[in-house]
């Protein structure tokens, strides 16, 4: 076994943000005709692993444990947007259609590409009444959608810890998330009484998280690397039924008989994760 490790680790992230706009504005109801957003991210990483043996007293780079990994995710966004403010009521939206390219290159060990295109919808808006000059409520909801990082497609193995390995996905897939909020502030300045609540909650598809082996039996990961009986791997996947939900509520009046205010307040959250926790590996002893 090697006496010695050298472990070298590189990341280099450049971000390349070009984006064009045109707005066309109708003096009747202000409608934004057309809005265009271009974004390119490009990030490379390298990791470098090195043994020596007890005997010899040079380093030789292990191609099992080593890699070097570049990522590029260019982003096109075009849509429609509504605006609209009278009264007691303001409104702000957009309709927008999202292409994203992933485009992933494994440079060592072994050139090997993985590119793929999503397309989605993706909605927001905003919904304001201000119901009189002391209560406002605000309705929100916006789509999103996000890429796997550079550092979870690289399935390059980590075995710094020896009972706890982890590695990459290179065929994780983009998520997309919906959120949806509600908020009602109202305060009185005569009295002076005020009430917050806010409630909140979100989904998210193909939610990037993580799944957990743990070894029934000594198990060679990638034909190459040992992971001893009761070890665990560590690799991101791609999880759904994520969900959480949010709420706060304050509500501050005075006490006139010590001068003062008092303000309650309470919060809840809960959520739902999915999760590959604590699955076993394969009994043949490879995966």
């Amino acid at each position: 076994l090697p006496l010695y490790t050298w472990f070298f680790e590189t990341d280099i992230r450049i971000n390349y943000n070009n984006s064009w706009s045109m707005f066309h504005d109708v003096k009747l109801r202000k409608i934004s005709i057309m809005s265009m957003e271009v974004t390119r991210c490009k990030e490379t990483t390298k990791q470098e692993v090195s043994h020596r043996e007890m005997e010899s007293t040079l380093f030789e780079l292990d191609s099992t444990l080593s890699n070097e990994f570049e990522n590029t995710y260019l982003q096109h966004e075009a849509g429609l947007g509504y605006r609209y403010n009278k009264d007691k009521i303001r409104i702000y939206s957009s309709f927008d259609y999202e292409i994203s390219i992933l485009d992933s290159d494994r440079l060592f060990p072994g050139f090997e590409n993985t590119k793929r295109t999503f397309k989605n919808f993706v909605p927001r808006m905003v919904f304001i009444y201000d119901m009189n000059e002391n209560t406002n409520i605000r309705l929100y909801y916006r789509g999103d959608t996000d890429a796997p990082s550079v550092r979870q497609l690289q399935d390059v193995i980590d075995n710094s810890n020896p009972i706890q390995i982890s590695t990459g996905n290179p065929d994780l897939e983009q998520e997309y998330e919906h959120r949806l909020y509600t908020r009602i502030r109202t305060v009185d300045p005569e009295t002076p009484k005020s009430f917050f609540m806010y409630m909140g909650g979100r989904i998210r598809n193909n939610y990037l998280g993580n799944a957990t082996y743990i070894a029934a039996r000594d198990t060679l990961i990638q034909g190459d690397v040992l992971l001893r009986q009761g070890g665990q791997l560590n690799r991101p996947e791609n999880l759904d039924k994520y969900w959480d939900i949010r709420s706060y509520f304050s509500f501050g009046f005075p006490l006139k008989f010590i001068k003062s205010n008092l303000n309650l307040s309470a919060r809840a959250n809960i959520s739902n994760l999915s999760s590959f926790g604590q699955g076993s590996m394969p009994s043949g002893g490879e995966y």
